[in-house]
């Protein structure tokens, strides 16, 4: 298996328990101002307030539960034994995000 497909599974797996826990999800490629890619997030999950899932028979996990707030999860997916940070794109340039 190459660092790829593990890379992509990894990705496949993390949407899906945010997405059977009730958010909403998509990746984000960031545009850098001339007009090239300068970087993506692998995951923005939101879930919204009283989110309930009664018809499925199926309880979101403990961990995520947040009542009464609007959740939102940026989420960089890495596999290869790199220490968890944002990628340098959206931690070193004119529109970094602060932590």
């Amino acid at each position: 298996m190459t660092t790829k497909e593990k890379s992509n599974i990894q990705e496949n797996l993390s949407t899906l328990y945010l997405r059977l826990n009730g958010y909403l999800t998509t990746s984000f490629i960031i545009h850098h101002s001339e007009k090239k890619i300068s970087g993506e997030l692998d995951i923005l999950g939101l879930r919204f307030p009283n989110h309930s899932q009664d018809d499925t028979e199926h309880n979101s996990s403990k961990f995520l539960e947040i009542p009464k707030t609007i959740d939102l999860v940026v989420a960089e997916i890495k596999s290869n034994g790199k220490s968890v940070q944002f990628n340098k794109p959206l931690r070193q340039s004119e529109n970094a995000v602060e932590v």
